[in-house]
């Protein structure tokens, strides 16, 4: 059974030089970056937070500043990021949201997601991001193969936020897929895609020495080896970076 919805005018909600959909990682540097080249700047974010996975998700640590191996040459003179990402790094590491230079493992920052919530705010704001949250995406309009506008939900309904350039940060592709742009979806061979994981986060927790960590790895690969869990990666890496194989 399919049933028609009744056309109606939607009501513009805002109007920016660059819209912005998405408020992870990508999409406040997208917002920050226009921002401070003096365009208006719109920020739509469907939670009611930014950050996306490195808040939300609590996909900590955060990797990409440096090499994978932590050496002395990653130190924050010979770091591969920099910019505005380094910016919250940094950000957050006044209000201790993450380790000072001599703690930090710069292939693997540690942080504390609910000050790095405070701290996406601040950057954006400080910027002159308008931020429209608890709204998503749910369409656009073209006007000769160029975005007009996007559709968004919230509460308030469906509206439209108009704008002269859209950057789609939303991690899905979702507005390039609105505008009939290619996109593919999993590997080639069978459209599979990566296993979805979740995180979670117990406090009043005591840390795990050395010994502790090597026994718990060795429960693991036991339970694998018997066949009870299922797992693609046959090595671990302990907190050091050391490489522990199984068996």
């Amino acid at each position: 059974m399919k049933y028609r919805e009744p056309a109606k005018e939607l009501l513009e909600l805002a109007h920016a030089d660059v819209v912005v959909i998405g408020g992870g990682p990508g999409g406040i540097t997208a917002a920050v970056a226009a921002a401070r080249a003096g365009q208006k700047t719109i920020l739509i974010e469907r939670y009611g937070v930014l950050g996306g996975l490195m808040t939300t998700g609590l996909m900590g640590p955060l990797f990409g500043f440096a090499p994978p191996v932590q050496t002395k040459e990653n130190l924050p003179e010979h770091l591969i990021v920099g910019g505005i990402p380094l910016e919250l790094i940094r950000r957050l590491q006044a209000k201790g949201g993450a380790p000072q230079d001599d703690a930090v493992q710069w292939n693997a920052i540690s942080i504390e997601p609910e000050i790095c919530k405070f701290v996406c705010d601040e950057i954006c704001l400080e910027a002159g991001v308008t931020l429209i949250l608890h709204a998503w995406a749910s369409g656009v309009l073209m006007e000769e193969n160029r975005i007009q506008a996007v559709i968004v939900e919230s509460k308030s309904g469906r509206q439209v936020v108009t704008g002269k350039l859209f950057v789609d940060a939303t991690g899905d592709a979702d507005v390039a897929s609105f505008a009939g742009a290619p996109f593919r979806k999993g590997r080639d061979a069978d459209g599979a895609m990566t296993a979805m994981g979740t995180r979670f986060r117990i406090a009043n927790v005591k840390e795990r020495d050395d010994a502790e960590l090597h026994r718990e790895q060795a429960l693991v690969s036991q339970a694998i080896a018997d066949g009870k869990i299922h797992s693609y990666c046959n090595e671990w890496t302990n907190s050091t970076g050391a490489s522990l194989r199984e068996g």
